[in-house]
This record gives C-alpha cells, sequence and structure tokens, in this order.
C-alpha cells in the first residue's frame, strides 16, 4: 500500500515542467534567458567589452586595464624569482619545482600573454618553452598526468591556435608533450595512470 501511495501520475510530472517553463519564458527568469549571453552576438562566443551593456552596467576599458596590470605584475614576479622553474611560491618569493622542472607556470601563461596584447613578453616566452626538453630528464620524476595534459599540453596547444602565425615550433612541442603523455595508456589494462615515473 505504501508503494501505491508513492506512485504519482505520470502527467503531474508532465504539467510541472509545464509550469517551469512558462515560469522560466515569462517569470523572475526572464532576464537570464540565453538571448542575453554572448553567444546570441553574431555567432561570437567571446563577447566585445568595449561600452557593451551587461547587467545595466557599463564594461569599461578601465577594468580591462585594471585586469592587465594585475597579470603584468604576477608575471614580473614569475620572471624575476622563478624563471623557467615550475612556480614562484607567493609568500617567500622563492620557487620550486612540482612537476618536473618543465616551467609550468610559463608555459600555462603563454595564451594569457598574447590575449593581453604583450607581444615582447610573448615572444620571450614561447623562444623560452622551445628549450624545454620532454623527451629525457636528467632525474627521476612522477609525472602528474592531469596537471601535464591541462597545463603544458593544453598550453601549448591553446598558444598555437590563438597565435594568428601558426608557430609549428609549438605544434612540434605539443606533439613531443604528448607522445611523452601517451605513456600514461601504456599499463596492462590499457586504462590510463594518474601518474607514471619518467624517464624510467
Amino acid at each position: 500500500m505504501a508503494l501505491l501511495r508513492m506512485r504519482r501520475p505520470p502527467h503531474a510530472a508532465i504539467l510541472l515542467f509545464l509550469i517551469c517553463i512558462v515560469l522560466y519564458a515569462y517569470g523572475p527568469f526572464q532576464e537570464r534567458k540565453l538571448s542575453s549571453f554572448p553567444l546570441s552576438h553574431n555567432g561570437r562566443i567571446q563577447d566585445s567589452f568595449y561600452g557593451t551593456q551587461r547587467g545595466g552596467q557599463r564594461v569599461e576599458k578601465e577594468r580591462m586595464q585594471a585586469v592587465k596590470e594585475e597579470f603584468q605584475h604576477s608575471w614580473k614576479g614569475y620572471k624575476s624569482r622563478a624563471w623557467m622553474f615550475d612556480e614562484l611560491r607567493p609568500v617567500s618569493g622563492g620557487n620550486y619545482t612540482k612537476l618536473c622542472g618543465w616551467a609550468a607556470t610559463l608555459v600555462d601563461s603563454l595564451d594569457t600573454l598574447h590575449i593581453m596584447g604583450l607581444e615582447d613578453e610573448w615572444k620571450e616566452a614561447v623562444d623560452a618553452v622551445l628549450t624545454l626538453d620532454f623527451a629525457t630528464l636528467s632525474w627521476s620524476c612522477n609525472v602528474n598526468v592531469f596537471e601535464m595534459t591541462i597545463r603544458h599540453l593544453g598550453g601549448m596547444i591553446a598558444a598555437y591556435d590563438i597565435d594568428g602565425s601558426r608557430d609549428k615550433r609549438l605544434l612540434d612541442k605539443s606533439v613531443e608533450v604528448g607522445e611523452m603523455l601517451f605513456n600514461a595508456f601504456n599499463t596492462t589494462n590499457g586504462l590510463q595512470c594518474s601518474f607514471f615515473e619518467w624517464p624510467k
């Protein structure tokens, strides 16, 4: 009997669904419709931040400049204290290597440098990335497959994709990382492992 009392007719669920649709279309959620998102701007994903209206507030160039200046401050700190290391220690100002010493922050920042129009920094960073050797290591390192995929492989593919010149050297370096990461799938059961010892 308890099971019978718990059952609801299927039309009740349909009615509830229709009420939600009506509330979404005409109710308090109307201003959140997809038409207000950047995807509707002539098929572009990225909105234009110059003089557009969003939520009743103007998005000003000054805000973009403030973000750029914060990034430049962080980049200057990394460059002066942790260049070619994986990360900068923000409190002590030191540096450390936790991702096999392949300059994770440097690679991860390539597309941001390009997006922000920092051409000199971009060129210097690309030249530095091209000196990294992912094929050999003089010491043993446990490669974090997830971090290497999103920060190194993803960082270089994004940099290659966003740069109009399509610098093939970045693509070649991406292939080098991809071939190294392929070892994560070289297991007895064919499943990906989270870490693997490199170059062993």
